[in-house]
């Protein structure tokens, strides 16, 4: 039995075919998702299954387990927004293409 519930179907636009997303959450927080420096408490699920994205995790569902890596990780978001990165998750769809377009 999956460990999550769908919440909602208003989510984000999917970032690669731009159907709207199911909104979906643990139901309990598990072992497992306290094991790593974070977990995501909601993300997006894409229900378009000609679509190749299934799962879609914003930086803003994130949820820190200390404050020190949560620090470290907004200093690095504002470095790359100061360097006008910020369109570009890693991650993302169109990084690996940003990446190489931006090779030095």
């Amino acid at each position: 039995m999956p460990n999550f519930e769908i919440v909602g179907n208003d989510g984000d636009p999917c970032p690669r075919c731009g159907q709207p997303t199911q909104v979906r959450q643990h139901k309990t927080i598990r072992s497992r998702e306290l094991r790593g420096p974070f977990y995501y408490s909601k993300w997006f699920y894409c229900v378009n299954r000609d679509c190749q994205t299934n799962t879609i995790v914003p930086p803003r569902f994130r949820v820190w387990r200390d404050s020190k890596s949560a620090d470290e990780v907004h200093r690095l978001e504002a470095i790359k927004r100061q360097l006008g990165e910020d369109d570009h998750q890693i991650g993302s769809p169109d990084w690996g293409a940003f990446k190489r377009r931006n090779r030095r």
